[in-house]
């Protein structure tokens, strides 16, 4: 009887060593697929953050380029107001000049 009882028991524990074991096993299993959707998501962000930025990096250096073409503008324009004035007061300095001798 005593043999029995034993045997009984040890089996007892050994199935709810199996149980356990299983249960465990079914948990990791989950949180392994649960972290491979974390991952999944993150791979998906990281990307969209990827694609971001180099388009907010093309995007300043279209901005760049249309600065420096507009300061390149700004500087022609200048020196050809600049020229254009420098003319006009040559011009009236020689019509001073041709007053003063009449």
């Amino acid at each position: 009887q005593l043999k029995t009882d034993t045997i009984t028991t040890l089996t007892q524990r050994v199935q709810s060593l199996e149980t356990r074991e299983t249960e465990n096993g079914e948990q990791q299993k989950q949180q392994v697929q649960s972290l491979l959707e974390q991952l999944t998501g993150l791979e998906s962000k990281t990307a969209e953050i990827e694609s971001l930025t180099t388009e907010n990096r093309d995007k300043d250096e279209q901005l760049e380029a249309q600065k420096r073409s507009f300061l390149e503008q700004s500087k022609d324009t200048l020196q050809s107001k600049q020229a254009e004035i420098e003319s006009l007061t040559a011009q009236q300095q020689e019509k001073d000049e041709q007053l003063e001798a009449q």
